[in-house]
């Protein structure tokens, strides 16, 4: 026989309708396990009425919030690691097959010959900078004691803005602001 629809009658607290009260009586009259399901579920409605209401130890609220911060801590921490475990090898995967494919297309004299190439533009477009930043110098220099004083404190404002703004938005994530 199937008692779901009867154990459901029991156990949920719904007003019965008179037919249903009369159906689920003339059931329970009959099955030994419904008759067990209620009186066990009387008995601890009944049990959980009576039994008066426990307070917590005293600073628990505080326990459980401090660890309920450490605990997402912890969380955080370890989701960080998967995810820079993750890239970390997605990284190393997507660099052995670039090497593989790289190896297979060219020979190793025309790499070091790249290399080289890239090294040395990289050198002379450092020495372009200087000479540039040298001449814009000189000229900045030679001006006046007041445009380089603007020039030096408007270099400062921007930067301690580009500063503070990084700070306000990064390196305080996550603490809490009264």
């Amino acid at each position: 026989m199937n008692h779901t629809h009867f154990e459901e009658l029991i156990l949920d607290d719904i007003k019965l309708s008179p037919e249903q009260k009369k159906t689920l009586e003339a059931h329970l009259a009959e099955c030994t396990q419904c008759q067990k399901i209620q009186t066990g579920w009387s008995g601890l409605r009944q049990e959980m009425r009576t039994t008066p209401a426990v307070n917590p130890a005293p600073g628990f609220t505080q326990r459980w919030k401090a660890n309920s911060e450490v605990r997402r801590a912890q969380q955080q921490m370890i989701q960080s690691r998967k995810l820079i475990i993750g890239f970390s090898i997605s990284g190393f995967m997507l660099l052995a097959i670039l090497s593989i494919v790289f190896f297979t297309q060219y020979s190793p004299a025309d790499l070091l010959v790249t290399i080289f190439r890239t090294i040395t533009r990289l050198a002379i477009g450092f020495e372009e900078l200087r000479q540039v930043v040298t001449i814009w110098f000189k000229i900045v220099i030679s001006t006046s004691p007041a445009t380089l004083a603007i020039f030096i404190s408007t270099w400062f404002v921007i930067l301690s803005l580009g500063l503070f703004i990084s700070y306000t938005r990064f390196w305080r994530k996550g603490e809490v602001r009264s």
